[in-house]
């Protein structure tokens, strides 16, 4: 299949013209039924299907246009924001419905959606699919729209609406039956800890739960008929999440039907900060290489940091970077009354190094973003340090007073991108330890050997090795003195 340009001119030509310019009326709500998105994006589940405003031309008897990514869409919240793109259907013709050209979300320069009919400006090797218009309901034959693989090298057209559910339901022909919908606007952290979350449900639900629990929490259908149980009651469009200890908490929030069954869910991760005054001491100012964002995004480089590192009063080798991305160029900072932002660096053992999971104050477009380690989610899951130890997970490591993440092990996500997932990233990052934090660490003497205490070896991602090796750069642990090694 081929698309070429027909070359439409402003001028209409016959009915079949791409309109430039229209005056529009609103004709009501009607239902959109999703079968697009999945094509790129298989998390994505198709027939979901949610109320959209229609409007109608007001010269073109049977143009209509509406925008299906509308604020409290699931794809909308999905992705982490909304999309302004209308789809324009033209159904002048019944027996013959086509839409323009569809590029939702253009900032992302990902989604494009095209018809395979002639209006849309494929060649007469293709063959044609029109949707048809009965009863009120606008309906598309499967693999009648074509959209473009951004993951192939050569970015070929692919079929969309494989699942033969694309279709559009005006106003007056029917409407979202049972809408016990949910949908959630929130951001990690807030002023005072205290992180507003702003829902929306649907027409039909009768009552809306919710519950805070720390950590990264497994939502079963059983643990959703607990919040269902014994969970808070939500009131007035928004729930105001106050996590009672620093880090990650999840947030379960469930719509209920009027026998009290629990009938959709929605879940978000927000997290508890605070300055813990009186817990933490400065070391002053050092360098931070910045490649948690460089990593994230091609055009931005990584970067040296000038940043305040602090040490905890009472666990040694437990370190923090102040508001890490404050003097960062491309960074909108996120501030919040009550609490600056951290970067936590847990190296209490020099060869396991890991990162909590926090927010970071940063906004590269995308809103808030955090940080995390697969260490960090494992623990804010219920493993303890020494299952993900034996499991292999990456480890950063602090020797000669620098902490570093050589390879991977390391996360970033954006909150208003693909609801805030996280991109594997990091792979240099690095921080120089003033002398003053590295007390209680590294024992100043080199005589571990000599005292008979046996050495441990890791690679530097921080997996344990069997043995030692026999070449290569490696870390060796004896007791309390940590080295890396360079064997030939």
């Amino acid at each position: 299949m081929n698309k070429r340009l027909l070359g439409f001119v402003a001028v209409s030509i016959g009915c079949c013209a791409m309109v430039s310019a229209q005056e529009w009326k609103s004709i009501g709500s009607g239902v959109y039924y999703e079968d697009l998105m999945t094509a790129l994006d298989p998390t994505i589940e198709p027939g979901q299907h949610w109320a959209v405003d229609i409007e109608e031309s007001t010269a073109v008897s049977g143009l209509y246009r509406f925008i299906p990514y509308h604020q409290y869409s699931p794809i909308a919240e999905y992705l982490g924001g909304a999309d302004a793109t209308y789809m324009v259907v033209h159904a002048e013709n019944p027996d013959k419905v086509w839409i323009e050209d569809f590029e939702p979300y253009p900032e992302y320069e990902i989604y494009s959606f095209s018809q395979m009919c002639a209006e849309s400006g494929w060649d007469t090797s293709t063959a044609y699919k029109y949707g048809t218009l009965a009863d009120g309901v606008i309906s598309f034959p499967d693999r009648s729209i074509a959209t473009v693989d951004i993951m192939s090298g050569d970015q070929q057209w692919i079929n969309a609406a494989t699942n033969g559910l694309f279709k559009i339901i005006l106003p007056g022909s029917g409407e979202v039956k049972d809408d016990y919908s949910l949908y959630l606007s929130y951001g990690w952290c807030g002023s005072d800890n205290h992180v507003p979350v702003l829902y929306k449900a649907g027409g039909d639900v009768a009552s809306v739960k919710y519950l805070l629990k720390k950590g990264l929490v497994e939502v079963t259908d059983e643990y959703v008929s607990q919040v269902a149980s014994d969970g808070l009651t939500a009131a007035g469009g928004e729930i105001v999440a106050a996590p009672a200890s620093r880090g990650v908490h999840t947030l379960v929030v469930a719509t209920l039907d009027a026998s009290g069954a629990p009938r959709d869910k929605k879940t978000a991760y927000v997290y508890g900060s605070d300055d813990e005054e009186g817990q933490w001491e400065s070391l002053g100012m050092t360098w931070y290489n910045e490649s948690f964002v460089a990593g994230y995004y091609e055009d931005i480089p990584e970067l040296e940091l000038n940043v305040e590192i602090q040490k905890h009063k009472s666990i040694a080798g437990f370190f923090r970077l102040v508001n890490p991305y404050a003097s960062h160029p491309w960074n909108t900072a996120v501030t919040h009354a009550g609490h600056a932002h951290y970067i936590y660096i847990h190296a209490e053992d020099p060869a396991h190094v890991y990162i909590e999971n926090s927010p970071i104050g940063t906004d590269f477009g995308f809103g808030e973003g955090r940080v995390t380690s697969t260490v960090a989610n494992l623990l804010d899951s219920g493993w303890t340090l020494d299952e993900i130890k034996d499991a292999g997970a990456e480890f950063g490591t602090l020797v000669d007073g620098t902490i570093e993440f050589r390879n991977w092990g390391l996360w970033y996500g954006e909150r208003d991108y693909f609801d805030g997932g996280w991109t594997s990233t990091g792979e240099h990052f690095r921080v120089k330890i003033p002398a003053g934090g590295l007390s209680g660490i590294i024992s100043p003497s080199d005589d571990g050997a000599a005292a008979g205490i046996p050495a441990e070896y890791y690679n530097l991602q921080g997996v344990r090795l069997p043995s030692r090796p026999a070449s290569g750069i490696y870390v060796e642990k004896r007791g309390d003195k940590v080295s890396k090694v360079s064997a030939r």
